[in-house]
């Protein structure tokens, strides 16, 4: 029975190393990079990162890890290669649907680096030939150092996809850290991973002594940072063009210009000249071919026209103002001579409005303000104008050319209040029927004398025809 014991506890034994090896979380798709290593050619080195990608980590329960591989969080990590690291498990899958067939990660440990500087120029250090659509290979958390930074990591073609964004690669021949190698690198010693070379001549912008002009030749005779192609060449001390008048022939020179007056400026043979106007529209000079006009100088503008801001003629518009002669304002009734709207007898004010004439009273536009004036004949012997002499005329104070009298009475038409008057039935006499309105008959005075009067101008009247009178 003791023996059975001794048996059972020195099995214990012989499993306690194998169960504190892998104190790590069990999962049988994850493995952990422990210890560092420069190879894996034996069990005593199945930590390393070789052998868990080209091999699997065959654990007690031999299953291999195929979906991550983390850098222990509490170790420092340093692998070295002896040759090319291959990723190319195809029997890894993305199992755990975090989007990457496989994940390499050592951002959790205090040093994690991959040193592949011992390889040939030629050979990568990481090579990546896994394709499938499950994802892509995620590199990310540790320092590679390689020769050439070309060769760091090398996908088999286009379409494999690796993302190594997160690796800090450290090559001898990029000491800018750029990404690029001198030997591609259009500024080596400053960082310029966007290789920006604006006047192509193949030094980069970041390194460039004059990057707006082309100078691949980067000369800079004075040692000032700044390319002979970027400064402008000065003239020697002494001549005309040096910002500085020392000969006897410089008036002025260039800036120096004190002894100019002003509106001079120094031309370039150092002497003073008057500044010349800018020939633009709107300088009231025309002094270029597109101008007819120029603002004040229209004189090449008809009449009635003045000069736009296009320096071309064109029509005048109206003045809008009282007293332009013209109505042409909502606030205007009548302007100067135009008093369309204005009766008769009024004139236009200074106010655009309509008014009496000054002084005319009566309207009748003469100022005399007094009654309508009766303008006198031309021949007093004939008031009214009508050809007959006023002692022959039956009307003469109105223009009866024709004389009509129907009525015969020898009183015109036209001054006849009874043109037709009355006729008696028996004998065709005309009688004239005057009503005294009293008892005693017909009668030239009393209450009848309004009609004795009409009697005694009938009397008088020339040529009078015979009259009877009768009672009513």
């Amino acid at each position: 029975m003791l023996s059975k014991l001794a048996s059972l506890f020195s099995f214990v034994l012989l499993l306690l190393p194998v169960t504190m090896a892998y104190g790590q979380p069990v999962n049988d798709k994850v493995c952990y990079v422990k210890k560092s290593c420069d190879q894996a050619s034996s069990i005593d080195h199945f930590h390393c990162l070789r052998y868990k990608l080209e091999n699997g980590f065959n654990r007690p329960d031999k299953r291999a890890c195929v979906e991550a591989i983390y850098f222990d969080k509490d170790t420092n990590i340093q692998i070295t290669l002896q040759s090319t690291l291959k990723i190319d498990n195809q029997k890894d899958l993305d199992s755990d649907d975090d989007g990457h067939l496989l994940l390499i990660d050592g951002s959790e440990s205090p040093n994690a680096t991959i040193d592949a500087t011992g390889l040939d120029d030629e050979d990568c250090a990481i090579s990546v030939d896994m394709v499938t659509e499950e994802g892509d290979v995620k590199l990310t958390g540790f320092t590679l150092k390689v020769k050439k930074v070309a060769k760091a990591i090398c996908p088999a073609d286009a379409s494999v996809q690796v993302d190594y964004s997160g690796v800090n690669i450290v090559a001898t021949d990029d000491p800018d850290e750029d990404g690029i190698g001198d030997a591609d690198d259009n500024c080596p010693d400053r960082k310029n991973p966007a290789q920006t070379d604006s006047d192509g001549d193949n030094f980069g912008d970041k390194c460039d002594n004059c990057p707006t002009v082309a100078n691949p030749d980067q000369a800079d005779s004075n040692n000032d940072g700044l390319g002979n192609a970027c400064t402008p060449e000065d003239p020697p001390a002494g001549e005309c063009g040096d910002n500085e008048v020392n000969q006897d022939s410089e008036v002025c020179d260039g800036t120096d210009a004190e002894a100019c007056v002003e509106g001079e400026v120094c031309n370039d043979s150092c002497e003073c000249e008057v500044e010349a106007v800018p020939e633009i529209c709107g300088d009231n000079v025309v002094n270029q071919d597109s101008e007819i006009c120029d603002g004040s100088d229209a004189s090449a503008c008809a009449e009635g026209e003045i000069c736009n801001g296009s320096c071309e003629c064109e029509v005048a518009p109206p003045t809008e103002v009282c007293g332009d002669n013209v109505v042409n304002q909502a606030s205007e009734v009548c302007d100067g001579t135009d008093i369309t709207a204005c009766a008769e007898g009024e004139t236009c004010n200074t106010s655009c409005e309509c008014e009496l004439a000054p002084g005319d009273g009566d309207g009748d536009g003469d100022g005399d303000g007094g009654p309508v004036d009766v303008t006198p004949p031309e021949n007093p012997e004939d008031q009214d104008g009508d050809g007959h002499l006023n002692a022959d005329d039956n009307c003469p104070t109105i223009n009866n050319e024709g004389q009509e009298d129907q009525d015969g009475d020898g009183l015109g038409d036209a001054c006849d209040t009874s043109p037709q008057g009355s006729t008696d039935a028996e004998g065709g006499t005309e009688i004239v029927e005057l009503d005294s309105g009293s008892a005693s008959g017909c009668s030239l005075s009393g209450s009848g004398g309004g009609l004795g009067l009409l009697g005694i101008v009938l009397i008088l009247l020339p040529g009078v025809r015979r009259f009877r009178f009768r009672r009513s």
